[in-house]
């Protein structure tokens, strides 16, 4: 089944943006997100620019058991990566955790 990629992700921010409680709007993403691609958790961090490392916030299964991680110290050249797209030096992202050879259902990877 193709969708609609504009649908696609029109949905995804409404689901991102249901709730002032991330973990409760991460949670409402990954159920949505589920019905779609077969993905297993949403992932929470952040990247201090400061320590150069990234910081999760909170990792999420399916059944909303939280999960966290002790923070991650990044390569040099990692954070050069980040750095190209990060604005004022820390950076935040929402990852949605997909086993491999699953691509979306609109073509993308």
């Amino acid at each position: 089944m193709k969708l609609d990629e504009y649908e696609f992700f029109r949905d995804a921010t409404l689901q991102i943006c249901s709730s002032l409680d991330i973990e409760k709007a991460s949670l409402n993403y990954l159920q949505h997100m589920r019905s779609i691609v077969p993905a297993s958790h949403v992932a929470l961090a952040q990247f201090e620019a400061s320590s150069r490392n990234l910081m999760t916030m909170f990792i999420l299964d399916h059944l909303g058991e939280k999960k966290s991680l002790p923070p991650i110290p990044m390569s040099r050249e990692s954070v050069n990566d980040i750095m190209l797209v990060a604005v004022g030096g820390d950076f935040a992202y929402l990852r949605l955790v997909v086993p491999p050879g699953n691509p979306f259902p609109f073509g993308g990877k």
